[in-house]
């Protein structure tokens, strides 16, 4: 089994990546694959809307990143986990560019990512760890995606 996790955050090892380590160590403790991905860090366009996705090549017509070759590691995966910071009580602005993007490929050709296990995480210094998680959510229910379930929220305070 394998399991890629995307770290939203500018910090390379910040709050961010301290929450999706620890889900990471534990899969790993039982024999499960796991790759971080650090996405807040590189410049993501956002998505145009130009449906060309929807050709069933998996891909994006915007190329000069690596958004592509991270849809192609989701589809190779057992398990998705997506992490961000929280910026003004959502997602940061490129974890929602790559997702925006990746989603729309993926939903536009076949879904590839039904039945997969998939869960959110959300770093947060104060406040709008839930709404945070909750807009992560949505794209792994969107996506029909299975998602394991949990006695508490998935936030750290950072």
């Amino acid at each position: 089994m394998k399991v890629v996790a995307f770290n939203g955050s500018p910090k390379k090892e910040g709050n961010t990546y301290q929450a999706i380590k620890l889900v990471a160590d534990e899969l790993k403790s039982q024999g499960i694959e796991t790759e971080i991905v650090h996405v807040g860090n590189k410049l993501i366009r956002g998505c145009t809307s130009c449906e060309t996705c929807r050709d069933k090549s998996e891909r994006c017509v915007i190329s000069n990143d690596d958004v592509n070759d991270w849809i192609q590691k989701m589809k190779a995966a057992d398990g998705i986990i997506l992490g961000s910071p929280v910026y003004y009580s959502g997602i940061n602005g490129t974890m929602k560019s790559f997702l925006d993007r990746a989603f729309f490929v993926i939903g536009s050709n076949g879904n590839f990512l039904r039945h997969k296990v998939g869960v959110s995480v959300a770093a947060v210094r104060r406040s709008g760890g839930i709404p945070t998680v909750d807009q992560l959510n949505k794209y792994i229910n969107y996506s029909e995606m299975l998602m394991p379930g949990s006695n508490y929220w998935n936030v750290i305070h950072g």
